[in-house]
């Protein structure tokens, strides 16, 4: 049956001469169409219609009281009307039941507010204007979820939109203009979600949110606020990101009264105080989010607590952080450019607590502590101009840990306390450290170089204690202690400065051990030490000593990236191979000045060794040092593996390299794994790898003076890739070899990440650490740095088991790693086999097969004795492709096809040791996924990240996708998002796909392109019962239990009468065995006992034999 249409105006025949006599008549789903004109009449819809315009925006509504749109019923769609109303008390639009649809219509009120939605109504507004002159442009009160898109409140006396009580509304692309008041509120119990909204020139702040009110904010724009942009206080839920906060007159951001509200990569500019301010117990988080031309980028009172993590800042005039009040403030990944005023400052009893913070601060102080505050910094950068760039006052103390100064010092001020460890302090134009009266400094490895004084000063009444500590090349004195209180110097070493080593007053209670100066080792001793001059000859200036930093001549050459080269734990030889590579350039330019002829020099680099080892790290500061020697024009890293520069199609290789590479000119391409170029990938088509070396040989001579290319890879596979190709070998003359971390650096390594997120070792934990570094098989794909990683992972992960089933009586506790937390892996490396004598698998790989473990396990399984057999044949297959240097492409991955406890996952794991076990796979870790859980997609679109992810954790091992038919989840779409990206990266990881066989099927005909990507299928035959109970009869002796023969004969009839045929139902028929055996070894009256317990039961009896399986 067709819609009811009815007319109103126009003149036409059968036309209505009013929209309410056009309601009177109309049925529900009824069209009304409205010719233009100014209707004076109030509008009621209690039924289900649609009133459109004739031609929109011409149709105009008006009452002078009251109402003009009143919705109840079912609800009403209005489009292109204009909906007016002059009474000064009801909303203009009243929609208190339905949904009232409005599309491109206008709708303007004199009275409190223009639009109210409210009890069970709901509204949904696209593409309209909203004006309330003297109220508020939208009231929403109504639980009913509401939309409003692509709309624009102005011309409103107090808000744009306010959400109360319980009201839902969802904001998407609207725009307010100029409230009087806020321009978007939401408050009592109201739900908000607003997306790329704007509001510019609010009198009041912009955005609030208050009481307990909850919005989800993405990409907000606000502009021109009078007082703060966003505003948020009591238990609201507030979550902000993408915003752009610009021209607040007070703040962009304001949180008090212990609200918790969230932002992420938001950006704050030119407010007119303070772009965050945080009062009255507020405890917000921004995460990777940019405060620009404020006078402060943050401050905080009243017992206040934000945290920052990822935080950029730039154009502050007066202070970076200004933190007091008994506040504290936490700093993470703080990156602060400070050209006027200074950086952070804690008062009034307040707390830092910094990490991974970089400072660059001119002529400013970047960090003063003042008035009792407190502060804790792991892992800093400060580079200034000024004396000091970091201060602490009276009263005040600070712990810092990890961190660099360059070009300014740290001051103590009086009746402070100051703790050092592993800080560096260069160039200081003063003193590099000034310890005040009555002041106490404690520091442990420290170092101290070219100090413009005193390298430390301690003045009267201060107090010092340093332990393996450096003071070199200060311009005056290394140690300054003119103080009669208590001073240690231990195991230090103090040498090349320009008066005296150690200065001391008269009454100076100094005590010196082990110290080292001008290369002379001194013992204990107080008072003053055959090693430190007399008080006498205080001021004398003495000429440095030729050898005092002979450990290290280019100290005062280590500026920048070559100090962070430096700074990178072992690869000694690494070190002195790229700066033997930058002396040359250096001497070359030198040479080019004088204008003698530059040698030739190939900046082109192959870096060859086993993963985890710092290549890329390396790669990327050596671009640094060029840049900054001039040689290249920015110095930045792009890195490329083969899926980056090789396409699918004749053609598209050279493109795709061509532009990627362009992207490097002016810096460094990294190249990893570039030994993939040089062969096939295994795959069954063209393969494009020599297009793209030969369009990269092309650019690197075309722009030979702009571009840096590294090649990354295994020694013996780039050795090959260097084979491959005459001109490849003439561009790469320099290898430089990255050789496996020791133990003790190894240590080093996961200590610093202990550190870095406070964490520390005991004792304990630091000979677990030592044990498991001596004993994990080291061989050419061992991960070095990533498997130190990964075991820190590890570590915190076991704590939190072991603390959650005992709760810690202090919270150090929650802070300590103990051996007890590595005790799984060691365990783990218990079940490794003894090291023997390997076959060489690049010169046999059959008898490398046959010698290995992982293939004598393999072939110790019971049953599929076909698929095992195709397994070792792979397994030879693949070594012997990566002794020719080719990749392994798709042969590596398998479907492998049977039922459910037929021992799949069994397979894919010794299969997957095989591949380590051989060197196949680099790094060698086995990640499952399953479509019904790590894969399982919550929305349309979401299973690519889902595999991008599986994919990632498995780079350089092997994937294990186990692929289940549910009825629930997207199980096809997550394979073909599989094949797609494999297909991408062929090999690397290895991927074994699981699957049932009328599943596997069925999955071939759902995804033709799944050939394409496993080159092979392997399916487990069903068990015969001898197979089962053999598999049994190991089970049970695995468990302890001796199986006479005859219990094995009986075994076979038991195996027989299995509802399923698996492995899975012989470990379970074990079990029952098991439980049901009285004593170790096994009698016929323990078999016969169980079948008869299972004749006697209901066949779905609990514990019957029919549930065995």
């Amino acid at each position: 049956m067709s819609a009811q249409l009815l007319t109103v105006g126009g003149g036409m025949p059968g036309a209505l001469p009013t929209i309410g006599a056009a309601l009177a008549r109309a049925e529900p789903g009824a069209t009304i169409t409205v010719h233009p004109g100014r209707y004076e009449e109030k509008l009621v819809l209690a039924t289900r219609v649609t009133i459109s315009a004739a031609e929109p925006g011409t149709v105009h509504v008006h009452v002078p009281a009251g109402s003009v749109l009143t919705v109840g019923g079912e609800g009403a769609q209005l489009h292109g009307i204009s909906l007016s109303s002059d009474d000064a008390k009801l909303a203009a639009v009243d929609v208190y039941s339905g949904e009232a649809a409005l599309d491109g219509c206008r709708v303007e009120g004199a009275a409190w507010t223009a639009l109210l939605s409210r009890l069970q109504g709901s509204i949904a507004l696209r593409n309209c204007e909203i004006g309330a002159p003297t109220g508020v442009g939208i009231v929403l009160t109504s639980p009913s979820m509401s939309t409003v898109e692509d709309t624009t409140i102005h011309d409103v006396g107090t808000s744009g939109v306010v959400v109360g009580e319980q009201g839902a509304l969802t904001l998407r692309r609207c725009r307010v203009a100029n409230p009087t008041a806020n321009g978007i509120c939401v408050n009592g119990d109201g739900n908000l979600v607003a997306e790329q909204c704007t509001i510019v020139g609010s009198g009041k702040p912009a955005f609030v949110v208050d009481e307990r009110g909850r919005a989800r904010v993405d990409g907000l724009t606000v502009r021109q606020s009078a007082l703060a942009d966003v505003f948020c206080r009591g238990e609201v839920d507030l979550t902000v990101s993408e915003a752009d906060l610009s021209g607040a007159g007070q703040q962009a951001v304001y949180v008090m009264d212990g609200a918790r509200p969230r932002f992420r990569r938001c950006t704050f500019d030119s407010a007119g105080y303070s772009a965050v301010h945080v009062a009255d117990g507020g405890r917000p988080g921004f995460v990777d989010c940019v405060f620009t031309n404020s006078r402060f980028a943050v401050t905080v009172d009243g017992r206040s607590a934000p945290t920052f993590d990822g935080m950029t800042v730039s154009g502050t005039t007066e202070h970076v952080a200004l933190v007091g009040e008994n506040s504290s403030i936490e700093l993470r990944r703080l990156q602060a450019t400070i050209t006027a005023g200074a950086g952070v400052l804690a008062t009034d009893g307040s707390t830092v607590t910094g990490a991974d913070l970089t400072f660059e601060s001119g002529g400013a102080v970047a960090l003063q502590l003042q008035d009792d505050a407190r502060g804790t910094v792991r892992g800093a950068r400060f580079t200034g101009s000024a004396d000091s760039c970091v201060t602490v006052g009276a009263g005040s103390s600070l712990l810092l840990e990890s961190a660099g100064l360059r070009g300014a010092g740290l001051d103590l001020g009086e009746r402070a306390d100051l703790r050092l460890r592993d800080v560096e302090v260069v160039e200081a134009p003063a003193d590099g450290l000034r310890v005040g009266a009555g002041s106490t400094a404690t520091a442990h490895q420290v170092r101290i170089r070219r100090a413009g004084r005193a390298g430390v000063r301690l003045e009267p009444g201060a107090r010092g204690s340093f332990v393996e500590c450096e003071i070199l090349q200060s311009r005056t004195h290394g140690f300054d202690v003119d103080t009669g209180e208590p001073v240690s110097i231990t195991r230090c070493v103090v040498s090349g400065n320009g008066a005296q080593d150690i200065q001391q007053c008269a009454d100076a209670a100094l005590t010196v051990e082990s110290l080292t100066t001008n290369g002379t080792k001194g013992s204990a001793g107080t008072g003053t030490p055959a090693e430190a001059p007399a008080p006498a000859d205080r001021g004398r200036p003495t000429e440095p000593a030729p050898d005092a930093v002979a450990e290290r001549p280019d100290a005062e050459e280590l500026t920048g990236p070559l100090r962070d080269l430096d700074d990178l734990i072992g690869l000694q030889g690494v070190k002195q191979e790229v700066n033997a590579l930058i002396n040359l350039i250096k001497m070359a330019q030198t040479r080019q000045r004088m204008g003698l002829p530059m040698p030739p020099i190939s900046r082109h680099l192959v870096f060859a060794g086993p993963p985890g080892t710092g290549k890329t790290t390396v790669a990327r500061l050596y671009g640094s040092i060029l840049a900054e020697l001039g040689v290249l024009r920015k110095g930045h890293m792009i890195e490329a593996a083969r899926a980056d520069l090789v396409g699918q199609y004749i053609g598209s290789t050279a493109i795709k390299t061509t532009e990627l590479v362009s992207k490097a000119i002016g810096g460094v391409l990294f190249i990893d794994e570039a030994y993939t170029l040089a062969a096939d990938t295994g795959g069954s088509g063209p393969d494009f790898g020599q297009e793209a070396i030969d369009a990269l040989m092309k650019i690197m001579e075309d722009h030979r003076d702009e571009l840096v290319v590294i090649v990354a890879g295994y020694s013996e596979l780039m050795q090959g890739f260097l084979a491959s190709n005459p001109g490849l070998a003439s561009r790469f003359t320099r290898t430089i070899e990255f050789p496996n971390y020791s133990v003790d650096e190894l240590i080093t390594i996961t200590s610093n990440l202990c550190r870095q997120h406070y964490y520390e070792l005991d004792d304990d934990g630091i000979d677990a650490l030592r044990t498991y570094f001596e004993r994990v098989p080291r061989n050419s794909t061992f991960g070095n740095g990533r498997v130190a990683r990964k075991l820190f992972e590890s570590m915190i992960n076991n704590q939190a088991s072991r603390l959650a089933g005992e709760p810690p009586t202090k919270n150090t506790d929650l802070s300590r790693l103990t051996a007890a937390d590595l005790a799984v892996e060691l365990a783990q490396l218990e079940e490794l086999p003894a090291e023997q004598t390997r076959v060489d698998a690049t010169t046999d790989p059959n008898g490398a097969v046959s010698a290995s473990q992982s293939w004598q396990r393999l072939g110790g399984l019971v049953g599929a004795t076909e698929v095992r057999e195709a397994m070792g044949a792979t397994l030879v297959q693949l070594r012997e492709m990566r002794n020719r240097y080719r990749g392994i492409g798709r042969h590596g991955n398998a479907l492998l096809v049977g039922a459910r406890g037929s021992g799949r996952s069994e397979l894919a794991r010794h299969y997957a040791a095989g591949l380590s076990e051989l060197d196949v796979v680099p790094v060698g870790q086995l990640v499952t996924a399953s479509t019904r859980q790590r894969l399982a997609a919550g929305w349309p679109g979401q299973e690519h990240s889902l595999v991008a992810d599986a994919l990632h954790d498995a780079k350089g091992g092997v994937l294990v996708v186990d692929h289940t038919e549910d009825g629930e989840s997207n199980g096809i779409e997550v394979i073909e998002s599989l094949v797609r990206q494999v297909r991408g990266s062929l090999g690397d990881p290895v991927v074994l796909l699981l699957a049932e066989p009328g599943v596997a099927e069925r999955l071939r005909a759902a995804v033709p392109a799944l050939t394409e990507v496993f080159g092979q299928t392997w399916t487990i035959p069903e068990y015969e019962a001898a197979e089962l109970a053999e598999i049994t009869a190991r089970h049970l002796v695995q468990r302890g239990h001796e199986v006479p023969d005859e219990v094995r004969s009986a075994l076979v009839g038991l195996a027989a009468r299995l509802p399923a045929p698996t492995a899975r139902a012989a470990h379970q028929l074990s079990w029952r065995l098991s439980r049901a055996a009285r004593s170790r070894t096994l009698a016929l009256a323990d078999v016969n006992g169980l079948v008869s317990a299972s004749n006697g039961a209901s066949p779905t009896a609990s514990g019957g034999f029919a549930t065995v399986g």
